[in-house]
């Protein structure tokens, strides 16, 4: 059935096929792309109630909705929960754009699906219902994600105007085999005034390569935010982190994460790493006093606005190479900014292309020179 409605009825305003929910689809292999941008434009869209399909011999979903009934004020294609997805092994897109401008949206409680022998869940929620009030795929606590390679965009933008959003707590979830995340969280909850998918402490991020913009924006209005304990995430992989914590956290009370151990050898681009993360936080803690970034080369906005609202803001640096780096263009930028307490000690350059004073502009009214005297309270320093 893969492509069966590819781009069907794309410019109807009512867009239906009837009730499917009586199809036998025993012997079915493949579904991919099945509804494919099929009814795009409808303001109405129904294929009927799809919960008593018959799945067990599908080994693709790939896109399988993806852009189904974009513009419809309702999207519904019943209570999934029961569907057999034991051998299927893609699921990237699934649900990608689906239903984006419904107000209500629903796939019913996937908790209990079989995704054992999935490999690829890239974008599989992407934008999925995004202007709807309340978004929920059940508890995925219980998946089976050990054979995942690629969890890249998984809920980006997911449910983003919903006030109230959940996954559950993905806390137990194998990653050992994933290599990329980036923007996995991406705007995920974005208006939800609660937010959590759980403490990711135990995740195997070995594989890892990408965190770009993993948490950008991820549950920003929500007064408490949290992802737990990081510190022993092994990040040695890693070559990218730029906008990784970009506006997370950005209405939380209190902003900490304990990144003092991670290995960041290979990591070359920080660019926006924590621009505005914790901004209204009246506590605001990192300690990066140890990372390494010798092979880092941009770290430009790195941490403009962090951290904004804070009462203390104090960074030490003084032990970081940056002889690579070739932009620090706003690296703190408005950092702290509310801070009564503020101090950030930088190394010398070292001969870095990139001019120190870059890092000091809009800075507590410094002028370009680091010789400049700040506020009293504030201090902006070269280590020896």
């Amino acid at each position: 059935m893969s492509h069966m409605f590819y781009y069907a009825g794309y410019s109807s305003g009512t867009w239906s096929v009837g009730d499917l929910s009586s199809w036998n689809t025993a012997s079915v292999t493949s579904m991919g792309s099945m509804f494919f941008s099929a009814g795009y434009n409808a303001t109405t869209w129904s294929v009927g109630n799809l919960s008593s399909w018959n799945t067990a011999s599908v080994t693709s979903m790939y896109t399988m909705f993806y852009q189904a009934g974009y513009k419809a004020t309702t999207w519904s294609v019943g209570d999934l929960s029961s569907w057999n997805t034991a051998i299927v092994t893609n699921m990237q897109s699934m649900f990608q754009y689906a239903g984006y401008n419904a107000t209500t949206w629903s796939v019913g409680d996937l908790s209990s699906w079989n995704t054992t022998s999935v490999t690829n869940m890239q974008s599989m929620f992407s934008n999925a219902g995004r202007n709807s009030t309340t978004w929920s795929v059940g508890n995925l606590s219980s998946w089976n994600t050990t054979s995942v390679t690629n969890m890249s965009n998984m809920f980006h933008q997911a449910g983003y105007n919903a006030t109230t959003w959940s996954v559950g707590d993905l806390s137990s979830w194998n990653t050992a085999s994933v290599t990329d995340m980036q923007s996995m969280f991406q705007y995920a909850g974005y208006n939800a005034t609660t937010w959590s998918v759980g403490d990711l402490s135990s995740w195997n991020i070995a594989s890892v390569t990408n965190m770009q913009s993993m948490f950008y924006s991820a549950g920003y209005s929500s007064g408490t935010w949290s992802v737990g304990d990081l510190s022993s995430w092994n990040t040695a992989s890693v070559t990218n982190m730029r906008s990784m914590f970009t506006f997370a956290g950005y209405s939380a009370t209190t902003f900490t994460l304990d990144l003092s151990s991670w290995n960041t050898a290979s990591v070359t681009d920080m660019s926006s790493m924590f621009y505005q993360a914790g901004y209204n936080a009246t506590t605001f803690n990192l300690d990066l006093s140890s990372w390494n970034t010798a092979s880092v080369t941009n770290m430009q906005s790195m941490f403009s606005s962090a951290g904004y609202s804070a009462t203390t803001f104090t960074l030490d640096l003084s032990s970081w190479n940056t002889a690579s780096v070739t932009n620090m263009n706003s690296m703190f930028s408005y950092a702290g900014y509310r801070a009564t307490t503020w101090s950030v000690t930088i190394p010398r350059t070292n001969g870095a292309a990139s001019p120190i004073s870059n890092t000091t502009s809009n800075l507590y009214g410094n002028s370009t020179s680091v010789t400049a005297t700040p506020p009293s309270g504030k201090s902006f320093t070269l280590a020896n």
